[in-house]
Formats: structure tokens, C-alpha cells, sequence
């Protein structure tokens, strides 16, 4: 197969399995999450309209479990700083 990287497939498994584990841990008990996420990227259309309206389903569904906290910034909110890209853990277990 042209452009087969050895190992490529194990990686597409690996990345599979992990998509699958995600949901259960933000359905644990004991452990708390909280998401924050721009308004602007509610409204964005990178996905089609059936993604978007699953994304949207899925993240309204996370935020009614009561171990998610999710915060929305208001596209109107004066801010001191541009925004920038993160994702950031923190666990202290």
C-alpha cells in the first residue's frame, strides 16, 4: 500500500479505543470536569449540519451530568487579552 507507515494501523486502533474510553470517564463519579468553550465556536460551521447539530446534542447532554461544569464566554465579553488555544488538565489524585 503506497504511503503505509508501519505501525499506522495500530495507531488508528489505539486512537479508536481511546475515542471509545472518553465518554466513560467524564461519566465517573468522583472526579469533576469543567469545559469552557467561546461562543463564537458554537456557531461555527466547520462540520456539516448533522455533525454540528450532534456536537451541539452531545455537549448538552455533558453539561447536565452533575460531575460537568460547562461555561460559555459571550462573544460580546469585553476581554483584556486575545483569546488562544488550550486545553489544560489538571488532576490532583
Amino acid at each position: 500500500m503506497h504511503g503505509h507507515k508501519p505501525g499506522a494501523a495500530d495507531d488508528v486502533e489505539a486512537a479508536a479505543a481511546a475515542r471509545v474510553k472518553r465518554p466513560r470517564v467524564l461519566r465517573k463519579r468522583g472526579r469533576r470536569f469543567a469545559f469552557l468553550i467561546e461562543e463564537c465556536q458554537l456557531h461555527s460551521h466547520i462540520a456539516g449540519p448533522d455533525a454540528t447539530t450532534t456536537q451541539l446534542e452531545y455537549l448538552i447532554e455533558l453539561a447536565g451530568l452533575p460531575q460537568v461544569c460547562l461555561g460559555v464566554i459571550a462573544t460580546r465579553a469585553p476581554r483584556p487579552l486575545w483569546s488562544m488555544e488550550s486545553f489544560t488538565v489538571y488532576d490532583d489524585v
